[in-house]
């Protein structure tokens, strides 16, 4: 509950609010053509080495512009610098989609995570989520989890919209993708399943991943934090926007911690989208996971959290 409010606190405003719109259209002007592509590529979640191997220059000089980026948009940090441009879509730099849940827009792509209260909260925000897919027949839906969970989760949206989902499910609008226990097979599911829907020339693909620990055919939490850490890099030229769910009144801590924070770039809980200050780089993120890994705290391992929490 304290992580809750922490996150949610709204302190008088919106957390996505912004600046002047004109104000910053003309810092996004003020950008060089060098920086702007700096820009594009922070948006893909690339860290500062994957930008300097992408546009060929060096390490330092990457440093340099997206310090500069920064501070040319009057932004805190690197995530509010994107959120900024993304939010407005200004200049046309980046391309956003309505979320679905609350009245919030997201950039494209996007990997999102979001902490619900059991199951009817994960079946409203799922329907809320997906509606705008349903009503735009140029948006594609996968619906992604561990072997029959998945499939009941299918029928749930069905029966909570109150009619048949064959229909699309036949045309391949919506996908039921089903996660893997080992994790090679799930990241190749995972892909697989974003090109069927790239080869439909969906606008936008909306996954839905349900993340349940110990469940049969889901990966063991170790193979799953891995996963999570590396879905940035996965949708970075797609037009997806993922949301990984996690049940705060079911998972063990640390993976709320390692797994719901520090691995999504923005977190949705309730109807509140936030810009997320503990998410990790990929790099980042496997050199933390190993240093808690080898704490004398991580001598109790994920999965045995997870069994007495259960218990």
């Amino acid at each position: 509950m304290l992580l809750r409010t922490d996150i949610t606190a709204a302190a008088g405003r919106a957390p996505w609010d912004l600046q002047d719109p004109e104000d910053l259209s003309a810092r996004i002007g003020s950008l060089t053509s060098r920086e702007r592509d700096v820009l594009k590529l922070m948006f893909r979640g690339l860290d500062n080495r994957e930008i300097a191997a992408e546009l060929g220059i060096a390490y330092t000089t990457v440093r340099s512009h997206t310090q500069s980026v920064i501070e040319k948009l009057g932004a805190r940090s690197r995530l509010d610098a994107v959120a900024r441009v993304a939010r407005g879509d200004l200049g046309g730099m980046m391309s956003t989609t309505a979320l679905g849940i609350g009245n919030q827009d997201v950039p494209v792509p996007s990997h999102l995570g979001l902490f619900y209260d059991a199951e009817p909260d994960l079946r409203r925000v799922l329907l809320e989520f997906v509606r705008p897919a349903l009503d735009d027949p140029e948006q594609g839906i996968i619906l992604f989890g561990p072997p029959g969970i998945i499939r009941r989760m299918f029928d749930n949206l069905a029966a909570d919209l109150g009619r048949s989902l064959a229909s699309e499910l036949q045309s391949g609008r919506i996908l039921i993708a089903n996660m893997d226990r080992d994790s090679d097979q799930m990241i190749e599911n995972l892909r697989t399943s974003l090109e069927t829907m790239e080869a439909r020339h969906s606008t936008v693909i909306r996954l839905f991943g349900d993340v349940k620990w110990g469940a049969p055919g889901f990966p063991p939490p170790e193979d799953a934090l891995w996963i999570e850490s590396r879905i940035n890099a996965i949708i970075a030229s797609t037009k997806a926007v993922v949301v990984c769910a996690y049940d705060v009144t079911r998972m063990p801590d640390k993976a709320l911690i390692m797994g719901g924070l520090q691995t999504h770039p923005i977190m949705v809980i309730g109807d509140w989208l936030k810009e997320n200050p503990n998410y990790l780089a990929p790099a980042d993120y496997m050199r933390a996971f190993l240093l808690q890994m080898r704490s004398p705290e991580a001598a109790t391992s994920p999965r045995d959290a997870m069994r007495r929490r259960s218990n």
